[in-house]
């Protein structure tokens, strides 16, 4: 309020549920309530979340059929700092506890999956927000992330299943995972929907989970500097061009490959992404690698590069890729993947972590168990988020996670055909 000199009065703000304790989706979920100025939101001129000026703009300049729906230009396709807007969260635990009460910044998150509705939305904290961690521990892991994602499952937002089942079937392998905690989200006081809140990765993940200094790690993400120097993306060129163009062959050479790639991780990793199918927009888009820019005699600083896994969410883990050759796809897509296979120590070891794959990760009992507890914590929560923005569809959810589990059944029967037909058996 403004008192009688127009002084404004200290903003306070306060989140009310009536009555959510007699209706179904809500048990042993958490909740989160996100607010902001509707304009940060949903203007023409500054909403992150709306076609807006930027479409129009789009359209009196006639592109509109030499592009992809997906990619029209939108707001909500804008990034970067002068697209964030101030928001402020409550967080409320499955007890519904308020655990925490913080003002952050919010953005639109994602590729393709920006023109879906509803839109993932990454959330940080900033000093100038008033405090530069989220002060609660999300993910029962002691981590206070400065930034984190509100995931509505990118492609796929019909499931919401493949991003957490690759993340959490892998996570005892040698390459960075998130975890997911699933949310239900209020945007201004308006149910949401269904959500996972996870992990982004940054330099204060590898600091927490790894044990390197914030200010010693290295980041690429699609062959971009994420986080470095110039320095450190020109190390990561030098590596690529020589592991791509040496001969593998060579035991010296491999043995160089070795000392630049922490090769474990990288075999780990190729083999989960091509037990899982996962194709189209990788490995050529959605990878990650990171490592200490200097060394130490401390265990992960040693300058080796390290594979990261995430986005599974398209073209992975379905039963119309049960039978898909991924190994030759990827030696297809990849030179650093091809040149290495060249090397018979490293098909020997990569045959036999796929076979892993098979036997101990991906196996049938334990994604049972997976999709399982997904289905009871899930159904109803996603009854009402399909209610919410696609009208009533109560099998959709349950359909998403019988195709997981027919792959699930059948990837297994292929593996040594595919390892065969490339040269790996």
């Amino acid at each position: 309020y403004y008192d009688e000199n127009d002084e404004r009065s200290i903003v306070e703000e306060r989140v009310y549920f009536v009555d959510f304790e007699e209706k179904s989706g809500y048990e042993n979920m958490n909740v989160i309530s996100v607010t902001s100025d509707p304009k940060n939101l949903f203007s023409d001129e500054t909403g992150i979340y709306v076609l807006g000026d930027s479409y129009q703009k789009f359209l009196e300049e006639g592109n509109l059929e030499e592009t992809g729906w997906q990619f029209w230009s939108a707001n909500y396709r804008n990034g970067g700092r002068f697209w964030e807007r101030e928001a402020h969260i409550n967080v409320f635990n499955t007890e519904k506890e308020n655990v925490l009460s913080q003002n952050v910044g919010i953005r639109i998150q994602g590729g393709a999956s920006r023109a879906l509705n509803p839109k993932s939305l990454n959330i940080y904290a900033r000093t100038e927000y008033g405090d530069n961690r989220l002060r609660y521990d999300f993910w029962g892991t002691g981590y206070y992330p400065q930034r984190m994602t509100l995931s509505c499952g990118g492609n796929d937002d019909k499931g919401k299943l493949l991003d957490r089942l690759g993340s959490e079937l892998t996570k005892d392998c040698d390459f960075c995972t998130m975890n997911y905690e699933p949310y239900i989200l209020f945007l201004n006081g308006e149910y949401w929907g269904f959500y996972y809140l996870t992990e982004k990765y940054d330099e204060h993940y590898i600091e927490h989970y790894y044990k390197v200094d914030s200010d010693n790690v290295v980041i690429i993400k699609n062959g971009k500097l994420e986080v470095g120097t110039e320095e450190d993306h020109d190390a990561y060129e030098q590596m690529r061009t020589f592991v791509e163009t040496a001969d593998m062959t060579d035991a010296v050479n491999y043995q160089i490959a070795c000392s630049m790639l922490d090769m474990e991780s990288f075999i780990d990793y190729y083999a989960a992404e091509i037990y899982m199918a996962r194709n189209a927009d990788w490995p050529s888009a959605n990878f990650a690698l990171w490592r200490s820019g200097k060394t130490s005699q401390k265990p992960y600083e040693d300058g080796k590069w390290r594979w990261m896994l995430f986005d599974v969410n398209t073209s992975a883990l379905h039963s119309d890729l049960e039978e898909h050759d991924t190994l030759a796809y990827v030696i297809e897509e990849c030179s650093l993947f091809a040149n290495l296979s060249e090397n018979e120590n490293f098909r020997n070891a990569f045959a036999n972590k796929l076979r892993e794959m098979r036997d101990n990760y991906f196996t049938l009992e334990k994604v049972e168990a997976k999709l399982g507890a997904y289905e009871l914590l899930m159904r109803d929560p996603m009854e009402n988020h399909f209610q919410r923005f696609f009208g009533r569809d109560n099998e959709r959810f349950l359909h998403e996670s019988r195709q997981v589990w027919a792959f699930a059944c059948l990837r297994g029967e292929h593996i040594e055909d595919m390892l065969e037909r490339n040269g790996f058996d």
